[in-house]
């Protein structure tokens, strides 16, 4: 191809054409050979070819920022009522989570619509009187809000873009300011580069927490899609300090087609949500055009449904208790993204922090927003390469395993370790 274009630049008008031709027909063939060379390592490894350490992304298919900001910076697919695009799921989870278990958590009712304190005339069945309708001071009203929190953070990639692999101890911090005075305060931190596990503790306010790990195992699905896998486990703490309670989930991966046309949607896949405290746990399944059914059940009594869940969740997801003939609204999109507004959302880094997110690919963002891709993929190179002398080195002089800074291993959980005064709010 280098030669082809190499004669382009001093032949005629006529033999650039040919020229031209051909160097179209050798960029065709170099792609046949490349999806042949994909399909048969996809063939040797069982239809599904695992992509976590792949390290030849080109810097025009990374987006700016690295995983640790994905949850932050990433954009939405999903719209309000205006067209305009909702915010990211960091705000969505937040302000929901922080209107269900704020400091007025034991005394809100359930249901979060205007919606459902009115009737439906389109459908007789919704009932516009909550009446006793469980509410956050029952076991049962705690475990759907959690469920609600959730449904808040469902979302897909909006570009088919890959965030950058971060650096072992790669940190990022956060603080958002809700309407309302809620500061709530997060740091993130990459505790395993093999694999790649990220760590996080999101506060609000000392009201509730949030806090977890993540794994995405990214995996090629013949040459017509990706499909990410989403490892680990979050944990929502609520409740008053002397008696919190701990829900624990896992997560949603997602697929990216190709063909016959791009799109991003949620895997079909069950999640879950669990408290030991109450012995209440939900399981919820994801179907086509982001619908959604599930039930909540007592462990002891695993048969026996206490809510039925359905609906979607770019719209309304309802719940029914089955020896009741009334729908209640159990979350509306729209009226939700009307309550996601935020005083301040700021992405900051301490003052000498080598390790934060946007010390180290500061200058690949840079280049990349200036549109100096070859000066981008050296600087991204750069940091990789460093990375792994950083490894050997650490290899060759015999050190212990690696130890973060912020998190340890509990167990199999990474947990904030409480020597520190982490989170810490933005300066």
């Amino acid at each position: 191809l280098d030669r082809i274009e190499d004669d382009t630049a001093g032949a005629s008008k006529r033999t650039k054409s040919r020229l031209g031709v051909a160097a179209r027909l050798a960029k065709v063939a170099a792609g046949m050979r490349m999806l042949r060379a994909v399909g048969r390592a996809i063939y040797s490894a069982g239809g599904a070819l695992d992509l976590t350490g792949f390290g030849g992304t080109p810097i025009r298919w990374h987006s700016g920022h690295s995983t640790l900001r994905t949850h932050h910076r990433g954009e939405s697919t999903l719209r309000k009522s205006n067209g305009e695009p909702r915010p990211s799921r960091a705000v969505r989870m937040c302000c929901q989570t922080n209107r269900d278990f704020g400091r007025a958590w034991g005394s809100v009712r359930l249901s979060i619509c205007d919606s459902d304190n009115e009737k439906d005339d389109a459908d007789p069945a919704i009932d516009g009187d909550c009446g006793v309708f469980t509410d956050g001071a029952t076991p049962e009203g705690r475990v759907l809000r959690v469920i609600r929190s959730i449904i808040s953070d469902l979302d897909v990639p909006r570009h088919l873009q890959k965030p950058f692999n971060p650096i072992l101890g790669e940190t990022a911090r956060h603080e958002l300011q809700l309407v309302g005075g809620c500061k709530v305060k997060s740091v993130i931190e990459q505790v395993s580069h093999h694999p790649p596990i990220t760590a996080f503790h999101c506060d609000g306010d000392g009201d509730w927490v949030i806090r977890g790990y993540f794994q995405p195992r990214p995996r090629l699905l013949g040459v017509h899609a990706v499909e990410v896998e989403m490892l680990g486990r979050r944990m929502w703490e609520v409740g008053p300090r002397d008696r919190r309670e701990i829900y624990e989930s896992d997560y949603c991966g997602f697929v990216w087609k190709f063909l016959p046309r791009m799109k991003t949607k949620i895997a079909p896949q069950t999640w879950f949500v669990e408290c030991k405290q109450t012995m209440l746990r939900a399981e919820v399944t994801h179907g086509s055009r982001r619908s959604m059914k599930g039930r909540v059940f007592n462990v002891l009594k695993p048969s026996e449904t206490l809510f039925a869940i359905d609906g979607a969740y770019d719209s309304r997801v309802f719940v029914k208790e089955p020896s009741m003939t009334k729908i209640h609204v159990l979350y509306d999109a729209e009226e939700a993204a009307a309550a996601e507004e935020v005083e301040a959302d700021v992405a900051f880094e301490l003052p000498g922090d080598e390790k934060s997110s946007e010390r180290v690919w500061g200058s690949v963002i840079d280049a990349m927003n200036r549109g100096a891709w070859d000066e981008a993929q050296a600087g991204k190179r750069r940091v990789e390469n460093a990375e792994r002398k950083e490894r050997q080195r650490r290899k060759d002089a015999g050190e212990g395993p690696w130890r973060p800074r912020f998190f340890e291993d509990v167990d199999g959980d990474w947990v904030l370790r409480r020597s520190g005064d982490e989170p810490r709010g933005a300066p």
